[in-house]
């Protein structure tokens, strides 16, 4: 697949946790992905899973694939101080992630295997129809906020979110 970001060079920092994310005053959005950023899938033999392996090979998300996996989270505890500081500057934290909808009942469990309640988060899901800059900018209002941070595991998310929103903040996760 042609991707038309991928020449894109985009400043971004990479951070192993979220209180490597510098706020500044102002009403911040945050706009966070969820698999390999929020939490990550191993197999009962402490595999780590992608999670592209969740769809058949048409690209319908197989729920049989999911079945034997174990959710744990990257940095939970630095996900709630993150949380803390966003609602105390009146920003909002939201999700967007490049699964499917019908992917959603998933989510809600792996949201509560974290102990996170899903209920009190906004989820985006791209489907993976479009790259998640181009969906921010067509369905999430980002105007009423002082800055966008965008968090994700990916480049090529990075550099679509830059491509549309430059004077973002970016941070690229990495547990490495």
């Amino acid at each position: 697949m042609n991707n038309p970001y991928s020449k894109i060079s985009s400043p971004y920092s990479v951070i192993s946790k979220f209180d490597s994310i510098p706020l500044v005053s102002g009403r911040p959005l945050i706009i966070c992905d969820i698999d390999e950023t929020l939490l990550y899938m191993s197999d009962n033999n402490s595999q780590i899973l992608k999670y592209p392996l969740f769809y058949n090979k048409h690209g319908y998300f197989s729920t049989s694939a999911i079945k034997n996996r174990s959710i744990l989270p990257t940095d939970i505890d630095g996900f709630y101080r993150l949380e803390h500081r966003v609602n105390s500057l009146g920003g909002k934290l939201i999700f967007l992630t490049a699964r499917h909808r019908e992917a959603s009942n998933y989510i809600v469990e792996d949201f509560e295997k974290i102990g996170l309640q899903s209920y009190k988060y906004d989820i985006h899901y791209t489907g993976n129809m479009i790259s998640k800059g181009e969906y921010i900018k067509k369905f999430i209002n980002v105007s009423g906020y002082s800055h966008l941070y965008f968090i994700d595991d990916l480049h090529e998310n990075i550099r679509s979110v830059y491509y549309y929103f430059p004077n973002s903040n970016l941070f690229l996760f990495s547990r490495r």
